[in-house]
């Protein structure tokens, strides 16, 4: 029983350190400082997926001047509904990992990943 409780305070340790570590890693922006490249994340919520396989929706792109900043970034909104849904809750819309790669992440770094992740060909 006490080998599992070390077991246990060995994991609770090292998440937090993790995660105090992480936090202070800033979010992944492109060179302006704009998040997923001014893509709309509140939209990617409300794309209808088709099947495996099947041609998927494409991302939304943001408008310039529908924004809001947060975590740092500045992020980009199709519509003045998104943007305040996003307002509402941006933990909901936010990536985990600040939008860096979860193995680079897990390796100690914050590699840049996929800003497109349903427009992987262009």
């Amino acid at each position: 029983m006490l080998k599992l409780i070390k077991i246990i305070a060995i994991a609770l340790v090292s998440v937090f350190s993790f995660t105090q570590t992480f936090a202070q890693t800033p979010i992944n922006t492109n060179a302006s400082g704009v998040f997923l490249d001014g893509y709309d994340v509140v939209s990617y919520f409300s794309l209808e997926q088709n099947a495996v396989g099947a041609e998927q929706p494409a991302a939304v792109k943001g408008n310039k001047a529908i924004t809001a900043e947060y975590n740092g970034a500045v992020w980009a909104f199709s519509s003045e509904e998104n943007r305040e849904m996003f307002l509402k809750s941006p933990e909901t819309y936010a990536p985990q990992y600040d939008g860096h790669c979860a193995f680079g992440v897990a390796k100690g770094g914050a590699l840049v990943r996929d800003r497109h992740p349903l427009d992987a060909a262009g």
